[in-house]
């Protein structure tokens, strides 16, 4: 029997995981939420409403992301990560909105 090719690690940034997993639009809702959480944001706030949430992501998906995922594993957990912030708030409004770019 051939011996198994080596295992590598790929280092992907929130922005290439996002395109991966085709989760801008999920993540577009998460923002919303927020937002909305927050009773709106001051449009000079925004970026650094945003930034703070992305870090929160990509803290998350660090603490959670194994060796080993397919990309079917990793887009479930994203998904699976966006639901779960998204349910630490209320229903997004339309007062508010972050358009997914699509």
């Amino acid at each position: 029997m051939p011996p198994s090719p080596p295992a590598f690690t790929v280092v992907m940034d929130l922005s290439t995981i996002l395109d991966v997993t085709d989760e801008h639009g999920h993540l577009a809702r998460l923002l919303n939420a927020r937002i909305d959480r927050a009773g709106g944001v001051w449009e000079d706030e925004l970026d650094a409403f945003i930034f703070a949430i992305l870090d929160d992501l990509e803290g998350r998906l660090r603490d959670r992301l194994a060796g080993g995922l397919t990309a079917a594993g990793l887009k479930e957990t994203v998904s699976a990560i966006i639901d779960e912030m998204i349910g630490e708030d209320p229903t997004p409004s339309s007062r508010t909105s972050v358009s997914s770019g699509t």
